[in-house]
């Protein structure tokens, strides 16, 4: 999705703040990744970064709306995916910390 909407943006924005924003999704993507195929020890490490990536890319989607980049519409759809995104993330944490031996 927030690949997609390169296209309507200004040249300039689209190199600029929202090249930040790919940039993001792209770490966010990696995270899920590798966490997802690393040894459980080194899962929670993995995803305490990612989560703290989906909060910033919140943060500059956010950023993009204000400064008027980005329309409402897209933004919270962008919002709606990145708090289900986000819960995902959460839960697995929670799941794994559990686990975890004391």
């Amino acid at each position: 999705m927030i690949y997609q909407s390169g296209y309507r943006i200004p040249k300039r924005d689209k190199l600029g703040l929202h090249a930040t924003t790919e940039n993001i999704c792209l770490a966010i993507m990696t995270g899920t990744i590798a966490a997802s195929l690393e040894k459980s020890g080194q899962k929670i490490t993995t995803l305490e970064k990612t989560r703290i990536q989906i909060e910033t890319l919140k943060q500059v989607i956010n950023l993009e709306n204000q400064t008027g980049i980005i329309d409402d519409k897209i933004f919270w759809d962008w919002q709606e995916k990145l708090a289900e995104i986000s819960k995902s993330v959460s839960g697995w944490l929670k799941y794994l910390k559990q686990k975890e031996p004391a």
